[in-house]
Order: structure tokens, then sequence, then C-alpha cells
């Protein structure tokens, strides 16, 4: 049976206003709140809004994710950006040919069961690549930083993006935790939503092994892709700045 997408925003909606609006404040200073918010989406399903049904998820159209998109900023700047670092993971695990991590992972993530964030945002930089891949017999080797994770605290894990000699990017999945191999900064002092934890990691000489990764894309891909979505994430600043935009 196909899933009612008016539904979903309605019961999201009915959800947002009763629940997460008296307590928006709070979620953007409070971790601990912010924790418990993201938990009772996933009591709801709301997690996997475009992963398949076949694997879970509500596998909602365009429209539907992106007025799901709008809707939640409106009511918690904080709620909206920690969620959509683990809707595009989800999408981007989705689409992957790794049929394993489909298997381990796609089934638990609408639910909230297992939560994923991510860390490619590097690959937009010129020059000097800051986090590196280089083949080795098991997969590959990464070393550099990562100077943007958002969700440390609520994120078992994250996808990771770096970058390999011949330009290529590789998209694999790392734990997000300290260990030896991996080190992750404080929290940083944001200005604003400090509670989704945004942190910085080191890596030296993490194994990526290869059936952890999910993807090689060539050079310039993560580019042309911000150019077909250049408006994609205007709902942040827009919504939130004006709640009662949209009626």
């Amino acid at each position: 049976m196909g899933v009612s997408f008016s539904s979903v925003i309605n019961e999201a909606e009915t959800y947002l206003k009763t629940i997460i609006a008296p307590q928006a404040t709070e979620l953007d200073r409070d971790s601990n709140a912010l924790k418990i918010a993201l938990k009772e989406m996933g009591d709801r399903a709301l997690l996997a809004l475009r992963i398949p049904q076949s694997w879970g998820g509500l596998q909602c159209n365009e429209a539907t994710f992106h007025r799901f998109q709008m809707l939640i900023a409106r009511y918690s700047g904080a709620l909206a950006f920690l969620q959509t670092q683990h809707q595009s993971a989800g999408n981007l695990i989705a689409n992957s040919d790794n049929k394993s991590l489909k298997q381990n992972y796609l089934p638990f993530m609408g639910s909230g069961k297992i939560l994923v964030g991510v860390g490619f945002s590097q690959l937009r930089r010129q020059g000097e690549p800051l986090m590196k891949a280089t083949p080795v017999a098991l997969g590959y080797r990464l070393d550099g930083e990562v100077p943007w994770i958002t969700g440390f605290g609520f994120f078992q894990d994250f996808i990771i993006g770096a970058t390999l000699p011949n330009g290529d990017a590789v998209y694999g999945i790392v734990p997000f935790e300290e260990c030896d191999r991996i080190q992750l900064s404080a929290p940083m002092e944001l200005t604003a939503m400090k509670s989704t934890n945004t942190v910085n990691a080191k890596i030296d000489g993490w194994l990526l092994a290869r059936d952890r990764i999910l993807t090689i894309k060539p050079a310039g891909a993560i580019e042309q892709q911000d150019l077909k979505n250049v408006l994609y994430h205007s709902f942040l600043h827009w919504a939130v700045r004006e709640p009662d935009w949209i009626s």
C-alpha cells in the first residue's frame, strides 16, 4: 500500500506544532532536549523520508520532502538542521551500490535505531585536499581533517568524503567516535544551534575498508551537485526568519 504524502505532512505538522514549537528555544541550547526530539521523530518514522519503502523508508517524492523540510524549519532550526544530516546520509546510502551497507543501515534509519551524519564539506575546498584517501590492499588509508561534522553524541557513524590521488572522491562510512586514529574536537562554540554538537575531526591512518565504501565520484562532482541544489537549503534561512510565510 502506498504512503499518503498529505497525511505525512499533516501528522508531522501536528507533532511540530504541539510538541516542538513550545520548546524551540530550549532545543537550540540543550543537546539532551534535542536528542529526545530526534528520537520522537524516529518514533513517528520521519527520519527516512526519501529512502525506498522496500528498505523501510517512506519514499516521499521531492515535493513532499521539500515541504517537510520547510515545515520543520518553521518550528526548530536546530532540529531541522540535525535531521537534515541524517536524511542526507540515508539518501546517499540508498543510492549506493553497496548492498551490504544498505541492508545493515537503511531498515533502521527511519526509526532512528541507527543515526548517521555527514562529513564531506571539505571536498568543496580548493587547493590541497584536507582529507586524502590513499589506495592500500584492503581499501583506502584516510589522512587529514574534516572541519565540520554535525551531530556528535547523536549519530553513531558519519559518511566521510576523501580525495583520491587522481582527484576523484571516495565516500564511505566511519565511526563517529574518538579512537586512536580519529581525534574529535570539543563541540564548537557556534553563535546559533550550538546544541547540534558540530565538531572537527583529525584522522591519521584510518582504514576505510572496501566493504565500508559507498561510492566513488569523479572530480568536481560535488560542485556540480551544488549547482543543482543551489536553493535547496534556503528554507533554513527564510523559514526561520519568516515563521508565518507558509500558509
